[in-house]
């Protein structure tokens, strides 16, 4: 029994030591190969055509959607509508949709009027500013939030 034991340690020990020579699995190594294979392999023309130009405004955009409750309904953008998840109901504007179907279901309407001009008609903020059924609540680089009052 003791023999076998014997036999089985030093097998595990020899193996032990092969794994040492394999200077490629050590943390540096990895880390750094990791770190160039992100590099190479990352869509930067992604990053810069989504994500950066919403960078000025996202602190206004963060500021509107803490403002909205839980529990109420929303009608939004697609590129807001992520940042509402936790609400009860969400709906997404469209140009199809006549302005006068707002006043009646929706509590809160946030829009960004700099990245998602092409996904609701220009006349609506105007049209939200003038109806008496919708207050502007917040406005700041050109991030509006209105509710029905």
């Amino acid at each position: 029994m003791q023999l076998l034991y014997c036999i089985q340690s030093a097998y595990y020990i020899k193996e032990y030591q092969q794994e040492n020579k394999r200077r490629w699995l050590k943390p540096k190594i990895l880390i750094v190969s990791a770190i160039i294979s992100f590099f190479a392999l990352a869509k930067y023309d992604f990053f810069i055509t989504r994500y950066f130009p919403n960078l000025p405004n996202l602190p206004s955009l963060y500021t509107a959607v803490s403002l909205v409750k839980t529990k109420e309904s929303v009608l939004t953008t697609a590129n807001i509508a992520p940042h509402l998840a936790k609400r009860q109901t969400i709906k997404l504007i469209s140009k199809d949709r006549p302005s006068e179907k707002y006043n009646d279901i929706f509590k809160y309407i946030v829009l960004d009027l700099i990245n998602n001009k092409s996904e609701f008609i220009p006349d609506l903020i105007y049209q939200l500013k003038n109806s008496s059924n919708f207050k502007l609540v917040y406005e700041a680089d050109n991030v509006f939030l209105f509710i029905k009052v």
